[in-house]
C-alpha cells in the first residue's frame, strides 16, 4: 500500500508596499525587495524552508517565466511611479508553490527652488538688550511654494530635526530668538506613509538698535528768561556718541511720542528751535539706522 498525501501551499499575505523617494530626482529609484521577505513568510513555521522569488508581474510569477524573474531583488530599479510585482514562494520540502503581489512606488520630491534663501533680517527688541528679536519665519513661504498649496512646510532648529520631521517650531509666524539658522522642511503630502521632503535653510539676522549716548541738550541763556534757541545739528554728534557716525543715521526731533512713532511733524533742523516751556522742555528724538532701518525713540 501507499499513501496519497495532499500538501497545502503556504498561505501568503499581501505584504506592505515599498515606497521610496526619488531623492536625486533622476527618475530612477533602487529598491531592496528582500526587506519584505519576513512579511511574505509571516505564516511560515520555518521560513528557512521556503524560497522567495520576485517577478515583474503576477502572471509571470504564476507562469514561472524565468525571463521575467528578478534575479537581483536586493537591487531592483524602477522608473515608473507605481509597479505591481509578482511573488512566488516555494516550499523546499514539498515543492508546493504560492503566489502573491507587492506594490513598489517611486515617489516624487517636492518641486522647490534650488536658489539659496535670502536671510530674514530684523531689529533687536528694544526691551531685550541681549540681541533678541522676533521673526515671521513664514516670510519666505510664497517664494518656496511657487503656488503649490499642497506642500507641507515646517520649521526646525536643526537639520536633523528637519530631516526627521520632529520638534517643529510651534509659532513660526512669531518666533523670538537671537541671530541663528533655521531649517525648513518642505514636504509632499504623505503617500503610503512616506513623505518626501527637501530641507532648506535660512539665516536669521538681528540688527542692533542705534544707541543714544546723551539725552540732554543744554545751552547757556543770556537774559535769564528761561527761553533759548537750540540748533539741533550742534547736538546730534553728542546724541550719538563717539562710536557712531552721523553719516549712518537719520535723526529727527518731535514734540510728542505719538509724532515720533508716526513720523509726523518733525521739528525743522535747518533753523534753531526755541523752547516753548520755560527752563526745560521734553522732546522726543527718533534715531534710525540708514542701513538696517532699525530705530530707537527716546
Amino acid at each position: 500500500p501507499f499513501d496519497l498525501i495532499v500538501n497545502l501551499p503556504l498561505e501568503l499575505p499581501v505584504p506592505p508596499s515599498i515606497s521610496l523617494c526619488d531623492e536625486d530626482m533622476d527618475g530612477n529609484v533602487e529598491f531592496d525587495l528582500t526587506i519584505r521577505i519576513p512579511a511574505i513568510l509571516a505564516n511560515a513555521n520555518n521560513p528557512s524552508n521556503f524560497t522567495v522569488e520576485f517577478f515583474t508581474s503576477y502572471a509571470d510569477a504564476v507562469a514561472g517565466d524565468l525571463s521575467e524573474r528578478i534575479d537581483t531583488p536586493e537591487s531592483y530599479w524602477l522608473s515608473t511611479h507605481v509597479h505591481t510585482l509578482g511573488i512566488r514562494v516555494t516550499n523546499n520540502t514539498t515543492g508546493c508553490q504560492s503566489y502573491t503581489i507587492m506594490d513598489i512606488r517611486r515617489l516624487p520630491m517636492p518641486n522647490v527652488t534650488d536658489q539659496p534663501l535670502a536671510a530674514i533680517e530684523g531689529c533687536q527688541d528694544p526691551n531685550s538688550p541681549d540681541g533678541i528679536g522676533t521673526f515671521d519665519l513664514t516670510d519666505k513661504e510664497d517664494f518656496i511654494r511657487q503656488g503649490d498649496t499642497n506642500l507641507v512646510i515646517t520649521y526646525h532648529l536643526s537639520e536633523e530635526e528637519a530631516q526627521n520631521g520632529t520638534n517643529a517650531i510651534a509659532t513660526p509666524d512669531s518666533y523670538t530668538t537671537t541671530s541663528t539658522t533655521i531649517y525648513i522642511r518642505v514636504a509632499n503630502p504623505s503617500n503610503a506613509g512616506v513623505s518626501c521632503a527637501v530641507i532648506l535653510s535660512v539665516e536669521l539676522i538681528i540688527h542692533p538698535l542705534p544707541l543714544i549716548a546723551d539725552t540732554a541738550f543744554e545751552v547757556c541763556e543770556v537774559g535769564s528768561t528761561g527761553y533759548a534757541e537750540f540748533y539741533f545739528p550742534d547736538f546730534n554728534a553728542d546724541l550719538l556718541g563717539p562710536t557712531q557716525s552721523l553719516d549712518d543715521f537719520n535723526i529727527a526731533y518731535y514734540l510728542s511720542l505719538a509724532d515720533a512713532e508716526n513720523q509726523t511733524g518733525a521739528i525743522s533742523q535747518s533753523v534753531p528751535y526755541s523752547n516753548t516751556q520755560q527752563n526745560a522742555q521734553p522732546l522726543w528724538v527718533r534715531v534710525t539706522s540708514i542701513q538696517t532701518g532699525c530705530f530707537v525713540i527716546e
